[in-house]
């Protein structure tokens, strides 16, 4: 490896002045070699430092290289004076020599590599690169890999990146580059690998980059890009991570990111992103790591929110959202009291705001904010009486820790009120009670956005307002059938005393049904149907003793149906419908009830799966089995949820495909791991039915998983077993051609390539098959093992002593693979068939040598080995000829790799190789020897035939070659004097 330094040697009358600055232990000694020839020759040195370097002179001159063109040298020149050369960790061999390709650390981490006469990838990664990237770098226009990562590199990426369209990996991230991301960017149409996390980057993310056709990863976290993520993305459909977090971005999450199919990894955490999560992400089968914590997003769809959810429990808990069931809680002259629910995010700096307008849906100005998002409620003062007011509410969340924005939400459902005189002071054709629980229902229901709503609240005579029926100075009716209704019903409800007839059905009315209905004794026809109602039937319907039709079909209703509603003795035959709920019934009476008045009830329920049952099966799977529910149309799937603590928390491990399922394997679970297990029905909207309806959990099952793979094998012995997992794992079985049943099923003797007699492995044969590693001990436990086969593999490093021992193995194939080393011992007695060509193989032992020569005569013919017998022949100060004999094995392509280095242990570089392997020397030049030189020789066979691997030898043991002495530097004294 060429020595490295900026040396300068000046003649004065007085002598030789030598500036330097060397950056390594090899350079400083060579320096002293140097002064010592100069005086040996009579000639005096004045010794300087640095600065007696020309600061004039240019620091390298291009012109006399000649590996590369001059251009590309000229832009690793401008890297070194932009970017603080002379103070990076490592510098060695940087600017000096002719040839640029050898600039390179010694570990070979960092620097350049050169192919075909240019530079082809550039790796300064944590090297104190301290300044700007050139523009020069646009001069690498055949340059695959750029990558100065974790440096304090500062500025814009030049325009010139542009003209690199044969990169594939930029690497920039953990420096403290700004400005905007070029456009130059799109230019780079071979990019795959794209990081500039971690840097100051502002403006807009390009929109350009969806166009990139072969980009995989797409990193650009942690900056302060603004703007929304751009539509285009979802053209770059080869991407499998896309980290957005930590940035200003902000607008909605693009639909169009559905169309990354590949993804694994999306990150988008930690921005200012508002908006519902468009249902097209479901689509990303893929996806295991997915961050949109920190924003202001939801999920309208049950879809999207289980998808979400299942990749991140808890991503509601950090958005900033609108805050739901917003309603009027009082009115005076003046002033109008808003309540509302708070949103899960409480944490973090932040409040409401409540927004006031005069015109329906805004624009808002501010009537007052909270201290906080805790608090869930305030009165809006100022205003005037006998006018309406329509008001919405925002939450709001200021930045805070890694979290560059604030973030506002958008506004929550309007809903209106008019100060002054309480309308229900001024009627006269019903109690004020009823007029108030009208009125309850009005604003709970979102009556602003009714589709008719005439007269409500506004005029003074009940009877006027739209849907509603007075008799007797009574409601005796409430008719909304399909009106738009939202929100909750009121506990006021109960104060309907003479009701008869409530149709709500056709709505999207939420919560759960208050238990004072059961104080509107008067009701006859009570009608909640297709709404989106939940939680329990309250026990107080069974109070209402006239009721002849009870229609709460099509919610989400749930839990055991109270056995009272067998008391309400006038519903008719037809009268009954609780379809497309979650509800069941244990009591028999209540069963028997139903089943007469609503005979298919039960088989449109979704309920939790009875009988749930959890068996061992391996040590890292589960088999669960269970009843599955009546309700099996409509689509729909089971859940398997499971913890380490019954109490939870419980995590979705996955879902059948439909509701028929009545099983389900449990993998990837911990062995020897005690879990606890549940099973949850879930059926989606379908027709009349606007509610995905998921059950409560079933009951909870524990199963504790073998302590190891093969506690559940029992057609063979444990030790076979594990001798079989071993090589499974040493070999990568994972991505074997063919590995059908292994690691999957308590049945070895069915596995790809085995064959059991016994209950023993009798033949392993894996031939061709991918197998990559190196051959366990343990395959020594295989005892009645006749038949070894694994020809043809990448199988590598020794034969264990173990292998060698098995008693009564007749057939071994272990040739064309990549094993090496000494054979440890004779095979077994049994052996009639043993082949161990074309590999790197040797046999110091005199017993295994004749043996092998017994059983395999020629198997020391076609073994990769370094060459013997190395030694020196002519040398001179600027070259050494290197002899060796050549290896027996000559046939096939191949060659002899010469490396040197410094110290008999390495570490040594490669100076080249020979043109096959008949050749018996080669000569090392272009190397300054300022200390003894060590070589060594390695033999290298590429893939052919049925040998699939690049098969390279050990090292051979080293030759030295002594220093060059000073005659050499004599020589080199005029060249450097001028």
């Amino acid at each position: 490896m060429p020595l490295c330094a900026r040396v300068k040697l000046e003649r004065h009358e007085s002598g030789v002045v030598m500036g330097w600055k060397p950056c390594c232990l090899g350079m400083r000694l060579a320096i002293v070699l140097l002064t010592l020839a100069l005086l040996a020759a009579g000639v005096p040195v004045v010794l300087g430092g640095l600065p007696n370097v020309g600061a004039s002179d240019p620091v390298y001159d291009c012109s006399s290289v000649t590996s590369i063109p001059q251009a590309e040298c000229q832009a690793l020149v401008a890297l070194w004076e932009q970017a603080g050369g002379s103070g990076w960790y490592d510098d060695c061999g940087w600017l000096h020599g002719d040839d640029p390709c050898a600039w390179h650390s010694v570990s070979g981490s960092n620097g350049v590599v050169c192919d075909a006469g240019h530079v082809t990838a550039l790796r300064q990664v944590d090297n104190n690169l301290q300044g700007v990237i050139p523009a020069e770098i646009g001069n690498l226009d055949h340059i695959v890999i750029l990558s100065m990562g974790a440096n304090g590199l500062s500025g814009p990426i030049p325009d010139g990146i542009q003209n690199l369209t044969l990169l594939e990996e930029l690497n920039l991230d953990g420096n403290a580059l700004s400005g905007a991301l070029p456009d130059a960017l799109c230019s780079l149409v071979q990019l795959q690998f794209l990081n500039l996390n971690g840097n100051q980057f502002t403006q807009d993310v390009p929109a350009c980059l969806g166009n990139l056709d072969h980009l995989v990863h797409l990193h650009v976290q942690d900056n302060s890009l603004t703007g929304g993520i751009p539509a285009t993305l979802g053209n770059a459909v080869t991407l499998q991570s896309l980290r957005l977090s930590r940035n200003r971005l902000d607008g909605p999450v693009p639909s169009e990111l559905g169309s990354l199919v590949a993804l694994s990894v999306l990150t988008m955490g930690h921005n200012g992103l508002v908006g519902d999560l468009p249902e097209s992400l479901t689509a990303l089968a893929d996806l295991e790591l997915l961050d949109v914590t920190y924003n202001g997003l939801w999920a309208s769809s049950d879809a999207v929110n289980a998808f979400v959810t299942a990749r991140d429990a808890t991503w509601e808990e950090t958005q900033t959202v609108a805050p739901a069931n917003l309603r009027v809680t009082g009115v005076t002259t003046s002033t109008v009291s808003l309540a509302w629910d708070a949103i899960p995010y409480a944490q973090d700096q932040g409040w409401y705001e409540v927004g006031v307008s005069e015109i329906p849906g805004g624009a808002y100005t501010s009537g007052g904010q909270t201290a906080s998002k805790t608090d869930t409620a305030l009165t809006v003062s100022g205003l005037s009486p006998g006018r309406t007011y329509y008001f919405a509410v925002r939450a709001f969340t200021d930045a805070h820790g890694t979290q560059q924005n604030p973030i506002w939400s958008p506004y929550s459902q309007e809903v209106s009120a008019m100060p002054g005189a309480d309308v229900c002071d001024l009627v006269a054709d019903v109690p004020a009670s009823e007029c108030q629980a009208l009125v309850a229902l009005y604003h709970r229901t979102e009556g602003e956005g009714w589709l008719q709503d005439d007269g409500w609240v506004q005029a003074t005579t009940v009877g006027d307002w739209y849907g509603v029926g007075v008799s007797e100075g009574h409601v005796s009716s409430l008719s909304l059938h399909g009106n738009g209704l939202g929100g909750s019903l009121p506990q006021e409800i109960g104060n309907l005393g003479a009701l008869e007839y409530l149709y709500l059905s056709h709505n999207q009315i939420t919560g759960t049904i208050p238990l004072q209905i059961g104080q509107a004794t008067s009701l006859k026809h009570l009608h909640l149907y297709r709404n989106r109602l939940g939680g329990e039937v309250p026990s107080e319907v069974g109070g209402l003793a006239v009721l002849r039709e009870l229609k709460l079909g099509s919610n989400r209703l749930e839990g055991e149906l109270p056995s009272t509603v067998a008391s309400l003795p006038l519903l008719g035959d037809t009268s009954l419908d609780l379809g497309y709920n979650g509800l069941w019934a244990v009591d028999p009476t209540l069963v028997s009830f139903l089943d007469a008045h609503d005979p298919d009830w039960h088989a449109s329920q979704t309920v939790a799966p009875t009988n749930v049952t959890a068996t061992m099966e391996l040590d890292t799977v589960v088999h669960l089995s269970w009843m599955p529910i009546d309700y099996v149309e409509d689509g729909g799937h089971y859940e398997v949820w499971y913890a380490t603590d019954k109490a939870g928390p419980y995590t979705l491990h996955g879902v059948t495909s439909d509701k028929s399922a009545g099983q389900y394997a449990l993998d990837e679970l911990t062995p020897g791991t005690t879990y606890s297990i549940r099973v949850r029905s879930y059926t989606p909207p379908h027709g009349d039915q606007q509610n995905a309806l998921r059950s409560g959990p079933s009951e909870t099952v524990t199963a504790t998983t073998y302590a190891s793979f093969c506690d559940a094998v029992s057609e063979l012995p444990a030790v076979e077993c594990d001798a079989l997992l071993a090589l499974y794992d040493a070999t990568q079985g994972e991505g074997w051609t063919s590995n059908g049943g292994w690691r999957a099923t308590p049945t070895p003797c069915s596995w790809y390539g085995l064959t059991c007699e016994n209950g023993h492995v009798d033949r392993l044969t894996l031939q061709h098959n991918h197998v990559v590693g190196s051959l366990p001990a343990q395959l020594g436990d295989l005892s009645e093992l006749t038949w070894l086969g694994l020809y043809g593999n990448y199988v590598s490093g020794a034969i264990p002593a173990e292998v060698c021992a098995l008693p009564n193995v007749t057939h071994v194939y272990l040739h064309n693979n990549a094993l090496a080393g000494d054979v440890p011992s004779p095979f077994g007695a049994n052996v009639s068939v043993l082949l161990l060509d074309y590999n790197m193989l040797e046999a110091s032992d005199p017993n295994v040598q004749q043996y092998l020569e017994e059983k395999a005569s020629s198997w020391d013919a076609t073994q990769t080995l370094p060459p013997a017998e190395l030694r020196l022949g002519d040398v001179t100060s600027s070259a050494a000829e290197i002899l060796w004999d050549p290896i027996p094995y000559t046939e096939d392509a191949g060659s002899y790799e010469v490396l040197y280095g410094w110290s008999a242990e390495g570490p040594y570089a490669r100076h080249g190789e020979t043109s096959d392997k008949t050749v018996a020397s080669y000569t090392i030049d272009g190397v300054v020897r300022p200390k003894t030189m060590y070589v060594v020789v390695r033999t290298v066979t590429e893939p052919h035939g049925e040998q699939r691997n690049r098969l390279v030898s050990r090292q051979s043991d080293p030759v030295s070659v002594p220093p060059s002495g000073s005659a050499l530097f004599n020589a080199f004294i005029p060249l450097l004097i001028r």
